[in-house]
């Protein structure tokens, strides 16, 4: 009878308990993922926050896979999408980039609880509401301003381009990026 060392003998129960987490995960994103007709709000808000509990003891690589996954799905729990967002930004960047469940709602709160990435990441985005645009240059951040204003899917409300025409006046470079808005007008 051969005897394991103790890092061998304590590594297996770990891995296993590290693929039982794993498998658990994918099937509540599963189940937290099927239509609404498919399943009652309470039981996905359940499932939702069953899986953020598992997702945040999982690995990066897990969770960078689990995000491009949930990302795609048009019913994904936003409070699970909310999560991924915020997390590092390898693993935000499917979500803030492609999901169509984000809300205006969501996005402000991916802006003001993320990071200047997750701020970047949501200036990318193909379409970008006023709103969030307005919220986006309210942090005053170079990249993020330069992003908002070169993405031709961010809409700019009146008081965005008043915004960012005061704030051009520190930074000349502005003023080059918001000439080619279609919101600009001549008096600002």
């Amino acid at each position: 009878m051969s005897e394991e060392p103790d890092d061998v003998a304590g590594f297996e129960p770990a891995v296993a308990a590290r693929k039982a987490r794993e498998t658990l995960a994918k099937r509540l994103a599963d189940v937290v993922c099927l239509p609404a007709s498919r399943i009652a709000p309470q039981e996905r808000q359940m499932g939702a926050d069953l899986l953020v509990d598992i997702l945040r003891e999982s690995h990066p690589d897990f969770r960078a896979r689990c995000a491009q996954r949930i990302a795609k799905l048009p019913e994904a729990p936003g409070s699970v999408l909310r999560w991924l967002a915020v997390d590092d930004p390898v693993i935000a960047e499917p979500v803030i980039l492609e999901s169509l469940a984000l809300t205006d709602a969501d996005l402000a709160a991916i802006a003001r609880t993320g990071g200047v990435d997750q701020r970047v990441l949501i200036a990318q985005r193909r379409e970008l509401s006023p709103l969030v645009s307005e919220l986006l240059l309210e942090f005053e951040e170079t990249i993020v301003i330069e992003t908002v204003l070169s993405n031709p899917g961010a809409g700019l409300s009146e008081a965005a381009v008043d915004h960012v025409t005061h704030v051009s006046r520190d930074h000349p470079h502005f003023a080059r990026l918001l000439s080619r808005r279609e919101e600009l007008k001549p008096n600002q």
